[in-house]
């Protein structure tokens, strides 16, 4: 049962940090992709996303897609 309170947990924090991010993205009409880049090198200068993998989020939104759906 504790898993399943952790998973609960974890899904409701990631929900939380998508949605604050959200209120500055409308705020100043940027795309998330800058917020996204501004918490990056955040974690990346203190150390926190050192880990593999911490560059992922804002390459695959800068992808095909991306550059498409902003045309």
């Amino acid at each position: 049962m504790s898993e399943r309170r952790a998973l609960l947990r974890c899904i409701r924090v990631w929900l939380a940090v998508f949605i604050v991010c959200l209120v500055p993205s409308g705020l100043t009409a940027f795309p998330l992709v800058h917020e996204l880049r501004w918490v990056e090198d955040l974690l990346k200068s203190s150390g926190a996303g050192a880990g593999a993998g911490a560059g992922d989020v804002t390459e695959r939104a800068d992808g095909p897609s991306a550059v498409a759906a902003a045309a």
